[in-house]
């Protein structure tokens, strides 16, 4: 790692707000654009593979527009919202909550006692195989490249498999020293079955065995995502700001 991308580990705390930030730089997936840390840390990082920007404090327009040309999403946390929107034309603005669970949450014996362990005959909770993905043509593209991307990258993804079909997919979107923020999809077709439930509960069971603990981000029109996320515990710790580059 190289000393730039140390010092901005060194400025941004391992909490659930800067997950994103730190996951990037410690997976060597990401880049500082541009840093200040005095008085405080000012800037931008990028992550290329999956076109998504942090935007740290309050960096100057020249920053902010340089950020606007690479990425397709960019965060930043809400109380600096509108200083970035001021430099993202292009971009349309959503806020989101991140939540994480209690600190007293057992993971492990959530998951045991959880009645969607039964949810169906036939299901199984595994990790994603490659082979997985060859011999189902009916993923969704963009949902296909992202899983193939992130098992490219070595990321342990989890999955609910259905008579060996996998359904329901969850894996860790960044992971920093002691967190992990989650990324979980269902096919269609597989919806509102309680395979998605049962998907986290799996993820998080086996990320808890490595000292990981979960943090989910939704944005506030993402109702199903909110609902689930409070069915599983998970409370508001902070708030971020979502841009997205306008089609």
């Amino acid at each position: 790692m190289n000393q730039i991308n140390r010092l901005v580990l060194d400025a941004l705390p391992d909490l659930a707000l800067w997950v994103e930030a730190r996951g990037m730089l410690l997976s060597g997936r990401g880049r500082v654009l541009d840093i200040e840390l005095i008085p405080e840390a000012c800037g931008a990082v990028f992550q290329e593979d999956i076109g998504l920007g942090f935007v740290i404090g309050t960096p100057e327009e020249e920053i902010l527009f340089q950020l606007s040309e690479l990425a397709e999403e960019i965060l930043c946390p809400i109380e600096n919202a509108e200083h970035v929107a001021a430099a993202l034309l292009l971009y349309s603005r959503e806020d989101a909550s991140i939540m994480q669970t209690p600190a007293n949450v057992d993971f492990v014996n959530e998951y045991k006692n959880s009645d969607t362990a039964s949810v169906e005959n036939n299901i199984e909770c595994r990790k994603l195989e490659l082979s997985d993905l060859r011999e189902d043509p009916g993923i969704p593209d963009l949902l296909l490249e992202e899983l193939k991307q992130e098992l490219t990258f070595s990321t342990d993804i989890y999955c609910v498999a259905l008579e060996n079909r996998p359904v329901s997919f969850c894996y860790p979107a960044s992971t920093s020293e002691s967190l992990w923020d989650i990324s979980i999809d269902t096919l269609a077709e597989y919806r509102n079955r309680g395979f998605a439930e049962l998907c986290v509960r799996h993820a998080m069971t086996e990320m808890w065995k490595k000292g990981l603990e979960p943090v989910w981000g939704a944005v506030s029109s993402n109702t199903a995502s909110r609902r689930l996320a409070a069915k599983l515990g998970f409370e508001e710790v902070c708030r971020l700001s979502v841009f997205t580059r306008e089609r």
